[in-house]
């Protein structure tokens, strides 16, 4: 009898450690609107994902072994214009081009025509993602998430774990956010 028992509780302590490391790697943020936001691996994904092998479609795939950084605006029409501070090697983007209108900014001189498509002040600007990377960090991506609702915008920053983030609003006609 006695081996029976623990038999079975070594079973359910089996299940629940490796139920708990299913998702290991994976870190789920939130923006303010509810939208979860997955990072896992070198993969950015546009949904709650806990698929076991790569996404098919919703991503962004961050190559190379500095993240660096990427930033992201999403327009009410279904526009998506994707920044990265790297070479035209350095992204894999998984979203159905049939759906998404994207365009793909690389490097510093094409920052500035970036900028002048993703001013928040534009009446189809809907959200703004930036991740972020730094050297002494390693390879972890920090988010900050900004959404329109009406006039305001909603920005949220997370530092170091998913559950550690700070909110902000401010008016979407600031000028600190229009620069």
């Amino acid at each position: 009898m006695k081996k029976i028992i623990i038999s079975v509780l070594s079973v359910l302590i089996l299940a629940i450690v490796l139920n708990s490391c299913r998702y290991s790697g994976r870190k789920f943020y939130k923006t303010h609107t509810g939208k979860v936001v997955t990072i896992w691996n070198d993969y950015i994904i546009f949904e709650k994902y806990k698929g076991n092998k790569p996404p098919q479609d919703n991503y962004i795939r961050v190559l190379g072994k500095f993240k660096g950084s990427l930033k992201m605006c999403f327009k009410t029409n279904d526009s998506i214009f994707i920044w990265r501070d790297f070479d035209e090697n350095s992204l894999e983007i998984g979203f159905n081009s049939n759906k998404y209108k994207l365009e793909v900014f690389y490097g510093y001189h094409d920052k500035p025509m970036f900028d002048r498509k993703t001013h928040h002040e534009d009446s189809l600007f809907m959200a703004y993602y930036c991740f972020d990377s730094f050297p002494e960090d390693g390879n972890i991506l920090f988010p900050l998430f900004s959404e329109c609702i009406g006039d305001s915008v909603y920005i949220r920053l997370y530092k170091a774990s998913p559950h550690f983030y700070k909110d902000h609003v401010m008016s979407r006609y600031d000028e600190a956010l229009n620069k």
